[in-house]
């Protein structure tokens, strides 16, 4: 039986904790998509997104299919910050056998006024069973550690695009930042 691996990967965004969270509660797989996908295969309009990851002059990539929970709330402590979290799991949407499966979550949380930290925290199962535990073990560990790092890396940078783009609604009342 094929043991599962654990990931986290971290990211800062220049934009407040409630203009990060809100953007992903509005719409999450649309974000996801717009950040991993090409123009073509955003027409497409599903829930897939498309994970790669260079090893060398190679790059590897995959279409898989995403699951996003809820937003789900809560305090970093009973005196502490917000953090949002979004229950993720995915799968190769083609030849999934060959392809790790991911089940993880995104919390987003205020790094300080002006910043929100985006951090991955999640588990991947090797396929192939034991065989699939010994090639991750030789260094196919690294081909998943680096697609889930451009994931989270293109997602921030996506957000950071989106949210220049946009007004905050402080900014548009005339309100002064901080």
């Amino acid at each position: 039986m094929a043991t599962d691996h654990t990931l986290r990967y971290f990211e800062l965004i220049a934009a407040t904790h409630e203009r990060v969270a809100d953007a992903l509660r509005a719409d999450a797989p649309g974000l996801f998509g717009r950040a991993t996908r090409n123009a073509a295969a955003q027409a497409l309009n599903d829930n897939s997104v498309q994970l790669r990851a260079r090893l060398g002059p190679i790059e590897v990539s995959s279409h898989v299919d995403i699951e996003i929970g809820p937003a789900q709330e809560q305090l970093s402590s009973p005196w502490g910050y917000p953090v949002t979290t979004f229950a993720l799991r995915w799968h190769a949407t083609r030849d999934a056998g060959l392809f790790p499966s991911m089940q993880a979550k995104l919390l987003v949380y205020p790094h300080s006024q002006r910043h929100t930290q985006l951090e991955l925290e999640g588990t991947y199962d090797p396929p192939l069973g034991p065989l699939g535990d010994a090639l991750d073990a030789l260094g196919a560990h690294t081909l998943a550690e680096r697609s889930v790092q451009s994931f989270l890396r293109d997602i921030a940078t996506q957000l950071e695009r989106e949210l220049a783009h946009s007004q905050p609604a402080s900014a548009a009342s005339g309100a002064s930042g901080d």
